[in-house]
């Protein structure tokens, strides 16, 4: 066999590797084989290789009952990763000054597949704690975040990420893609994304794109809080601080649409 049929044939290996990880969420941080096995549609013996296969190289763990979890080597990664990024560290202080001033849990979203992964969490000291847990990957459509790195990208380059029909989470889903591109226009045009009620029933954010390879990747800066209604000053003031975040990030694409306007008195 030829090199290059060699490594077409790790692809598939890598990418089955890939789907095994990302079965482990905040929702479900472990996991015993047969379960694990069931959750991917896949035969016990397949599940069980792929697992000693990630417990060995550290990307997983397993204690003596055989209950799997994230092992130390995407820790130390992830620890590589912030440390050699200049920006993280002013990126987190202004995500807290952000929770502190809006009293909204603030959040940063990175582009992850088709989906919008948390990697940044501030918790509000209002009602609502988390929007979104730390690691936890939501849908693009259906969020603010979602919607602000979607924005970032050209309406070809969401038709190939996304599929004509999306999936339904509330009665405020947009479902169909063409309805999601023409809002897009106007988040390209405000600077601003906004979701209500859309991934779950009560809640609202809005986001707005942080600077095109800032952290390495499309991403978003995100408040989000119970609705609009309650607490309208409240969302006023959020769209004001994150629009002055996102011009001192130095904007990306959409920075020339950001409204910048005076904190009222």
């Amino acid at each position: 066999m030829k090199a290059s049929d060699g490594q077409r044939a790790r692809i598939p290996t890598l990418h089955k590797m890939v789907d095994l990880l990302q079965a482990f969420t905040p929702a479900a941080p472990q996991w015993k084989l047969r379960d694990l096995a069931a959750e991917l549609d896949w035969d016990p013996a397949t599940t069980h290789r792929f697992l000693k296969a990630l417990v060995d190289i550290g990307m997983l763990d397993a204690d003596d009952e055989l209950t799997y979890r994230i092992g130390p080597l995407p820790l130390q990664l992830a620890a590589v990763s912030t440390s050699a990024e200049p920006g993280w560290a002013d990126l987190m202080r202004r995500i807290a000054e952000i929770a502190e001033i809006t009293r909204l849990t603030t959040q940063v979203g990175l582009l992850a597949g088709d989906r919008v992964a948390i990697i940044a969490s501030q918790e509000s000291r209002g009602a609502l704690k988390a929007a979104a847990s730390l690691g936890e990957r939501l849908p693009l459509h259906a969020t603010a975040g979602g919607k602000a790195i979607l924005a970032q990208l050209t309406d070809d380059e969401v038709r190939s990420l996304l599929p004509e029909r999306l999936p339904a989470f509330t009665d405020n889903t947009l479902v169909h893609r063409e309805e999601l591109i023409v809002q897009l226009q106007d988040v390209r045009a405000t600077g601003m994304a906004r979701a209500d009620s859309e991934f779950s029933q009560g809640l609202y954010a809005v986001g707005v794109p942080i600077p095109t390879g800032a952290l390495g990747g499309t991403a978003a800066l995100v408040c989000a809080g119970l609705s609009r209604t309650f607490v309208p000053e409240q969302w006023d003031q959020a769209e004001r601080t994150l629009a002055e975040q996102a011009a001192a990030l130095g904007g990306g694409r959409l920075a020339s649409g950001l409204q910048i306007e005076e904190a009222s008195a």
